[in-house]
């Protein structure tokens, strides 16, 4: 990062790091399915598609 002094560095390097996700692919990719159930039921086809469920490999996760 290019910023003007040290301590304006440290502040964008720990706000970056706040931003990080903690939780696991598992873990929202179970949450989004229940909001994906929720969309189906309150608007159907017309709202979601064809599909009843979340599609599989919605959530991918590549190992660095």
């Amino acid at each position: 990062m290019a910023a003007d002094d040290a301590a304006t560095f440290e502040a964008l390097k720990k706000y970056y790091r706040e931003g990080i996700p903690k939780r696991s692919v598992a873990e929202n990719e179970a949450d989004a399915r229940i909001l994906y159930q929720f969309l189906w039921q309150l608007g159907g086809e017309e709202l979601v598609g064809s599909g009843t469920d979340l599609a599989p490999g919605t959530f991918f996760c590549r190992a660095l």
